[in-house]
């Protein structure tokens, strides 16, 4: 939905507005603010399954009897509470008492033009004014702000009473256990406590500090579009906190996959490929930043700016989705080491991680710089795309920030300057790919020697790993390269097409969660789990069907056509 919609937001005095300038699928502005209400509906689903998750821990040890509750069909129960909040909060707080009307439109028309270049009354959009122009409350619109409020305290009471309970009835449950045992179980606990502090850091207080600032009508001008960054971070946080909080996970890598989402979040970013050219850009301008500036954030891993001041580093997207591939090979060269020459592990002790920091690094400037120096529009680049792009999205190429690769020239002669950045990736991804695939095929030939003399459980163990450790080669290489690849290298067949590739993007911002995910799917301790569950959601939709097709054969003909 966020790929699709590329959400923004910005407070303005008594105002707040959520809006989207794209019209994907070219839809009418009524069903785009549909799609909106739905967006809204997603974010509050984020917190509701949260919520049952904490009543199932709960019973889990307070009252294991109650855990039937959540099994066959009685899952019906949990998924049609979390559609109706859902339901509730997108189509009645935020569809239908908070729609834009034109006082609405005309109080928020300057500030957003003065920002972002568009009229209120051509963009999907909803958002709250608290007063109107007699300086009275609009109750309409603070409607929405009540049942937001009544709806999300509801969710905070459930967390916080079985919460509590839990934490006091694990206090006596785990006296008998064993140290470790005990400080595995607090562990768990304070991931509990983390999973409630969390979501209301990232989810919930900036959007009730934004909420609310409208009603004291505080003089502000402020664009707000880096809240809905929590909206797309929080899914993979929940792996996260497991890692930090627990020790046997804390010395993982944490950082990359949320700054590349966060720059993802405020650029907003879109790509479009047309014959011989691919264009990668941004509509928005966070912190009012010059084209120039945000050209930079676009394309570059480090750009040094010089000033008065001492030079500054600025580190952004297009490095850091290289940075993503290069810390998965720095992953498989540890591993490689642990199995083959663990003496060489002393490299990833201490100080000693700043090589393998720089080498990351160091690959996502070389490949940022490549995109910024190499791959910046020109007045070529800009004329040859600015129909498209006119017609796809109603904004001009030389007002937004862009970069790419326009193959030839209009005598059909090849554009080295920009083949050159096509040359300079292409090199980065295959020396990545070389240490993945050399460190992986000799730990496969050494893992089949050590794993010998092991018990059959483990030997099964060791083989599921090593799956694992096949799939994450294969998985950024279908999530990430391939198709970054395709569309770079059609350019140079300059084959007549025109498509929208901004959905590729989505792979850069899903791929940080993916790796939790292809372990769970590898091992059998946890696919068996999947299939159970599978399998009883199969069983309950069968039922579900015999049913309604006994029913509709039982009924008259109008009532069965009714």
């Amino acid at each position: 939905m966020e790929v699709i919609l590329s959400p923004s937001s910005h407070s303005y005095n008594a105002g707040y507005i959520a809006f989207s300038v794209t019209k994907p699928f070219d839809l009418p502005r009524h069903q785009l603010n549909i799609l909106m209400g739905i967006y809204c509906g997603f974010y509050i689903t984020t917190i509701t399954v949260v919520t049952v998750q904490f009543v199932y821990r709960y019973w889990v040890v307070v009252h294991i009897e109650k855990i039937k509750y959540f099994e066959g069909w009685r899952n019906i129960f949990w998924i049609s509470y979390i559609v109706c909040i859902a339901i509730l909060w997108g189509g009645g707080s935020n569809y239908y008492f908070a729609t834009c009307d034109k006082y609405s439109e005309k109080y928020m028309e300057n500030v957003i033009f003065d920002f972002y270049k568009v009229n209120t009354s051509e963009i999907t959009c909803i958002g709250i004014i608290a007063y109107d122009s007699d300086n009275n409350f609009r109750w309409f619109n603070l409607a929405s702000m009540w049942s937001i409020s009544v709806i999300m305290s509801l969710q905070y009471c459930i967390m916080l009473y079985c919460g509590i309970r839990l934490h006091l009835s694990m206090a006596k449950l785990i006296v008998n256990l064993s140290p470790s045992l005990q400080r595995l179980n607090k562990q768990m606990f304070k991931t509990l406590v983390i999973q409630i502090v969390a979501p209301s850091v990232v989810l919930t207080m900036p959007l009730t500090v934004t909420f609310y600032l409208t009603l004291l009508n505080i003089k502000i001008n402020v664009p707000t579009g880096i809240i809905l960054c929590g909206f797309s971070l929080f899914p993979c946080f929940d792996a996260c906190f497991l890692m930090f909080t627990v020790s046997d996970y804390s010395n993982c890598f944490r950082m990359i996959g949320i700054v590349f989402a966060s720059i993802e979040v405020l650029l907003s970013p879109s790509s479009h490929s047309y014959n011989a050219g691919y264009i990668v850009f941004s509509v928005s301008k966070p912190f009012n930043l010059s084209k120039l500036k945000l050209d930079k954030v676009m394309g570059n891993s480090i750009i040094l700016i010089k000033g008065n001041d001492k030079n500054k580093v600025s580190a952004i997207y297009s490095g850091i989705y290289a940075s993503t591939i290069a810390l998965l090979a720095v992953q498989f060269i540890y591993r490689y080491w642990v199995v083959v020459h663990i003496e060489r592990t002393q490299f990833f002790e201490g100080w000693k991680n700043i090589c393998w920091v720089l080498y990351v690094f160091s690959v996502g400037a070389v490949w940022g710089t490549s995109n910024y120096y190499f791959a910046t529009y020109d007045k070529f680049s800009e004329k040859y795309m600015e129909d498209v792009i006119l017609d796809y999205y109603k904004v001009n190429t030389s007002d937004i920030t862009c970069f790419g690769v326009i193959a030839y020239n209009s005598e059909n002669k090849f554009r080295w300057y920009n083949l050159t950045s096509i040359f300079d990736m292409t090199i980065l991804m295959s020396l990545q790919y070389c240490i993945m695939l050399y460190t992986g095929a000799r730990l496969h030939l050494s893992m089949n020697k050590f794993i010998v003399n092991l018990s059959p459980s483990l030997q099964r163990l060791n083989k599921q790993m090593f799956k694992t450790l096949v799939i994450q080669i294969v998985a950024p290489s279908i999530v990430l390269t391939v198709p970054l690849t395709g569309t770079i290298y059609l350019t140079l067949l300059n084959l007549k097409l025109n498509i929208p590739t901004g959905i590729i993007l989505c792979g850069f911002s899903l791929f940080p969660c993916f790796d939790a995910c292809f372990l769970m799917y590898t091992v059998s301790d946890y696919s068996n789990c999947f299939r159970k569950v599978r399998n009883k959601l199969s069983n309950v939709s069968k039922v579900t069907y015999s049913i309604a097709k006994h029913v509709s054969t039982q009924m008259p003909h109008s009532q069965s056509v009714i």
